[in-house]
């Protein structure tokens, strides 16, 4: 099924991404009372250390989908190990050591230095600790596997979305044609359905998907190329992933995917079960979900314009302009037609017979009656006005004066 583009004004798109987003916080607040999540967010934050800003800076530019990472030890100690072959991602440790090293000696009260009969500084040997840094190296969930007989502890909320998108090409090629970074379609070998890589500078998108899911993760990368592009941004991981998901649910939704299934334990995990920490990240999520939709929106208004030119320079025969009348005539009111069909193709023979016969009226006025109400086939209704003007023109040459086909000609900007 194709993508059926319906124009809106500034202010229409505000207000829905103003209402999809108090609707997605109501959605996790009730995933959070649920509690559905709360065993695995224990698990993952007993299991996983809080990694400083620099170290995850370096994950993220080593291995941008890795999503859940520890060490070996780590891994070990929820009964996974480490699979034959994989490469840690490093990262920098602090470690202590100590070295025995002269001190200056000072007074045990009073801490001022100590001097001997001749003025010298007297000293003595301590064991003085410091602390210095060496390469680690920590693996991603992707990397390990369960340990075969011991207990299997979960360490994922989610799960992926199913199902088809209704204009789902259309809409890729519009999302392809809005982000700021080229997206690609390949295999990964991490857990993550998809990352924007800073070093490469690209979008990822893992294969295989469905076409909900893959639209969904190409939203959501695309949100992490335009919030998250500078390395030395101060946001944290959780704000990051907070933006990039309630981002791709407001945009989905508006595109008529249903992300809620995936977004809403998403953004309440990612959140820690307080939803509070979503509400400072709602204003990026805002501007960020307006600026994919109007780059969306002015891909398919191009495509509109395009397919509208290229609608009106063909005259299309009286079989084939009925062909496309009874068509629509199906698919905007299907009762209506079916009460109307005496016999299997009787409405396709009427249409033609008043094209033949030069019985335009009673079309011209339906059509222009569903471009006055601007619903969803009005775009397509005002082609077709653009196609029936032609075929009089065509069909009535010698009938019409100058003035009078200027009259039929219509614009299709209405």
């Amino acid at each position: 099924m194709t993508y059926r583009y319906e124009k809106k004004t500034p202010e229409e798109k505000r207000a829905e991404i103003d209402g999809l987003s108090k609707e997605l916080i109501a959605h996790v607040k009730e995933e959070i009372k649920s509690g559905k999540i709360e065993e695995v967010l224990d698990n993952i934050s007993r299991f996983q250390y809080k990694y400083s800003l620099n170290n995850s800076l370096l994950i993220t530019m080593q291995a941008p989908e890795a999503s859940i990472v520890g060490s070996y030890t780590r891994w070990r100690e929820i009964n996974r190990s480490v699979k034959a072959g994989e490469h840690g991602i490093k990262i920098i440790c602090s470690v202590r050591y100590k070295t025995e090293e002269e001190v200056p000696v000072r007074h045990p009260l009073s801490t001022e230095l100590q001097f001997d009969e001749k003025g010298s500084l007297c000293t003595e040997k301590r064991m003085v600790e410091h602390t210095g840094y060496k390469i680690g190296r920590v693996f991603d969930i992707s990397q390990t596997e369960h340990i075969a007989g011991k207990p299997e502890i979960k360490m994922d909320y989610v799960e992926e979305l199913v199902g088809t998108v209704r204009g789902y090409n259309e809409l890729i090629t519009a999302l392809i044609s809005t982000a700021p970074v080229p997206i690609e379609v390949s295999s990964i070998s991490g857990s993550a359905h998809g990352y924007y890589s800073l070093n490469e500078h690209k979008i990822v998108v893992k294969e295989n998907m469905s076409e909900a899911q893959t639209l969904k993760t190409m939203i959501h990368e695309t949100a992490h190329s335009i919030l998250h592009s500078e390395k030395d941004d101060a946001k944290t991981r959780s704000e990051r992933e907070i933006e990039a998901e309630a981002t791709a649910y407001v945009v989905a939704h508006h595109y008529g995917l249903n992300s809620s299934a995936y977004s809403v334990p998403y953004l309440a995990g990612w959140a820690e079960l307080d939803v509070s920490r979503i509400l400072p990240c709602l204003e990026a999520v805002s501007a960020c979900s307006k600026q994919i939709i109007d780059g969306m929106d002015k891909y398919f208004e191009k495509q509109e314009l395009g397919k509208q030119l290229d609608m009106k320079s063909v005259v299309l025969t009286a079989e084939e302009l009925a062909g496309k009348l009874d068509e629509f005539a199906r698919e905007h009111d299907p009762y209506e037609y079916a009460d109307n069909e005496l016999y299997p193709g009787s409405n396709y023979d009427q249409i033609l017979n008043d094209l033949r016969a030069g019985r335009y009226t009673g079309i011209e006025e339906n059509l222009s009656e569903i471009v006055r109400e601007d619903g969803f086939m009005a775009a397509e209704a005002a082609n077709l006005l653009g196609n029936l003007d032609d075929f009089i023109i065509a069909n009535h040459k010698e009938e019409l004066t100058q003035s009078e086909t200027e009259k039929v000609s219509r614009s299709f900007h209405m």
